[in-house]
């Protein structure tokens, strides 16, 4: 089963659906983390919803861009 973790933005119906099909066995997969840069995002509600673990992070929060990308591959190395 492979391990899998979602970047969103917005409403979420993509994810969502994905991590449907995972908890109904129709991927082989397991959706472990849904991340994105806005706390308040549908998305991250719905995945929290669904029992998938959520992290908002704010690129400004980083001195540059590579500073962000690092930080969202820590993340989802650790989940």
């Amino acid at each position: 089963m492979k391990r899998i973790a979602i970047l969103v933005s917005g409403r979420g119906s993509n994810a969502e659906a994905l991590i449907r099909a995972c908890q109904a066995g129709e991927i082989d997969g397991e959706v472990v983390l849904v991340m994105g840069d806005v706390p308040t995002a549908p998305a991250l509600a719905k995945a929290r919803d669904l029992g998938i673990p959520t992290h908002a992070t704010d690129p400004h929060d980083f001195a540059s861009k590579v500073d962000y990308e690092s930080h969202l591959l820590r993340m989802i190395s650790e989940s």
